[in-house]
C-alpha cells in the first residue's frame, strides 16, 4: 500500500509552465530556451526499461495510467548526477561510488528516446544540494544505492512484481539521490509520501500540487534567518519547465487526473 495524503490544491503550481517542444531539435535545444541550468531534472524514456518503471508508479496516479518520467535527477551546468540501470557497469565499481554518475546532458538529447523534459528548482540557492552529494555518494550508511538497484532490478527483470519496491518503501535509485540531496540541504521534497518510496512521480506531483506546503516553508525559513552560507537551503515555491511528447493511456486533465497527493 502507498501512503500519501492529498494537498488540498484545487490548480496546478502556476509557476511550472509547458514549454512546448520545436518540431526541430532535441533536449539539449529545449534545455537552451527553458534557460536554467540548475535543478531537478525529471526524463520519460521510451525504452523498455524506461516504459516499465514508468508503468511502476502508475499506483501513484488515480486513474492509474503509467507516470510520464523514469529517470531523476540532479542538473549542474550541461551535467546530469543521478543513477541510471544501464550505466551500471562493473559491479564493484558502482559499489565504490554509492552507484553515483555524472553523465553530460546531451546523452539525453535524442526526443525519441526521451521525450519527456522536465527542469524543477526547489530552492533559491541551490549549492547546499549539489554539496550534499559528497555525503550520498560516499557513503552507503546514508542511502544503500546498490540495495536500492537490486531490488529494481528483479521487478525489471519479473523476479518481483513491478511496483514491488515502490510498494515496499525502496525508492528508485536517481529519485532517492535526488530526495535526500535535497533532504540534507533542509528541503522536504514530497511532502505527501508517507514512506520512503522517492520515485520521478513523487517529485513531479509534488512540484504541481503542494504550493501552499512550498510557500509557508520558504516563510519559515525566512523567519528562521536560513542562510546558504551555512549549509542550508533556501526553500521557495518550485519553479520550471517541462515538455511532455509522450502520454501514456487517457490523456490527462490538469485537475483531475493526477493523483495531487504530490
Amino acid at each position: 500500500m502507498f501512503a500519501m495524503r492529498h494537498s488540498g490544491s484545487r490548480s496546478p503550481n502556476g509557476h511550472l509552465r509547458e514549454l512546448p517542444p520545436r518540431a526541430r531539435g532535441g533536449n539539449v535545444a529545449w534545455l537552451k530556451r527553458a534557460e536554467m541550468s540548475q535543478g531537478v531534472v525529471l526524463l520519460g524514456g521510451n525504452s523498455v526499461t524506461a516504459l516499465r518503471l514508468r508503468m511502476a508508479q502508475s499506483r501513484l496516479r488515480s486513474d492509474l495510467t503509467p507516470s510520464h518520467w523514469s529517470v531523476a535527477g540532479l542538473l549542474s551546468g550541461t551535467e546530469v548526477i543521478t543513477v541510471t540501470f544501464d550505466t551500471i557497469g562493473d559491479p564493484v565499481e558502482f559499489a565504490a561510488r554509492n552507484g553515483v554518475t555524472r553523465q553530460p546532458f546531451d546523452r539525453f538529447d535524442d526526443p525519441d528516446e526521451f521525450p519527456n523534459v522536465c527542469v524543477l528548482l526547489f530552492s533559491a540557492s541551490f549549492e547546499p544540494v549539489l554539496e550534499a552529494l559528497d555525503e550520498v555518494a560516499n557513503g552507503r550508511a546514508v542511502l544503500d544505492v546498490p540495495a536500492l538497484t537490486h531490488a529494481w532490478l528483479e521487478a525489471l527483470w519479473g523476479v518481483a512484481d513491478l511496483d514491488a519496491p515502490l510498494r515496499e518503501g525502496r525508492g528508485m535509485p536517481g529519485a532517492a539521490l535526488v530526495e535526500l540531496s535535497h533532504a540534507i540541504a533542509g528541503i522536504e521534497l514530497t511532502p505527501g509520501l508517507d514512506s520512503t518510496a522517492s520515485c520521478p512521480e513523487a517529485i513531479w506531483q509534488s512540484a504541481r500540487w503542494w504550493t501552499d506546503y512550498y510557500r509557508e516553508s520558504a516563510a519559515v525559513a525566512l523567519r528562521a534567518g536560513v542562510s546558504a552560507a551555512k549549509g542550508h537551503a533556501q526553500p521557495s515555491v518550485p519553479a520550471g519547465a517541462f515538455a511532455i511528447r509522450s502520454r501514456l493511456g487517457t490523456p490527462l486533465s490538469s485537475s483531475s487526473k493526477e493523483v495531487r497527493s504530490k
